[in-house]
């Protein structure tokens, strides 16, 4: 066989793997898209939405009543203590509101249905020095329909749900600054 005609059938071959490759990259992020609609659909059903009275709990077992005793504009993050997004975007904010960017008392983080003592554990593990609420019966969860954590809510002003996102957000924290301002 010639030269060229292997050139070739090597060519034919790496074109087939190529566009192969191509089908399944294309096929699992239209996958991935299909999966994740109906949580950015329930998301945007919720904006606009007058966030309802909530009742959690804080690490101490005090109970702590939204909107009576959490002052609005508020953000929630839900999260989880075994969610690596979750720590990238709990970082993330633990340092805005070190820097005084975003008030300690408009930012809480939700922890979905762990033990406090493995909350407390994961505080003092990643030095987060915000404020942190158990949702017990996981109202707040339902309500907000988490189905992914890090989701975060933002709450204007007149109390109704301005935003709601899951997974890391690059806009998150330019967006829970321009909330609370």
């Amino acid at each position: 066989m010639s030269l060229l005609k292997k050139t070739v059938k090597s060519m034919a071959q790496y074109l087939k793997k190529v566009s192969m490759f191509s089908l399944v990259l294309w096929s699992l992020i239209l996958y991935m898209i299909a999966t994740r609609l109906p949580a950015i659909r329930d998301s945007y059903s919720l904006e606009g939405v007058k966030a309802p009275s909530l009742t959690l709990v804080d690490l101490n077992g005090k109970i702590k009543r939204w909107p009576e005793d959490l002052p609005a504009p508020v953000i929630f993050v839900f999260w989880a203590t075994w969610c690596g997004p979750c720590k990238v975007e709990l970082n993330r904010y633990n340092a805005a509101i070190q820097k005084k960017e975003i008030p300690y008392d408009r930012f809480y983080a939700i922890n979905i249905g762990e033990e406090p003592s493995l909350v407390k554990a994961s505080l003092q593990e990643h030095n987060y020095t915000f404020q942190v609420l158990l949702d017990v019966n996981e109202e707040a969860n339902h309500f907000f329909k988490v189905n992914a954590t890090p989701t975060v809510v933002h709450i204007d002003k007149d109390q109704k749900i301005s935003w709601v996102a899951s997974g890391v957000s690059p806009t998150a924290i330019y967006r829970a600054i321009q909330l609370t301002k």
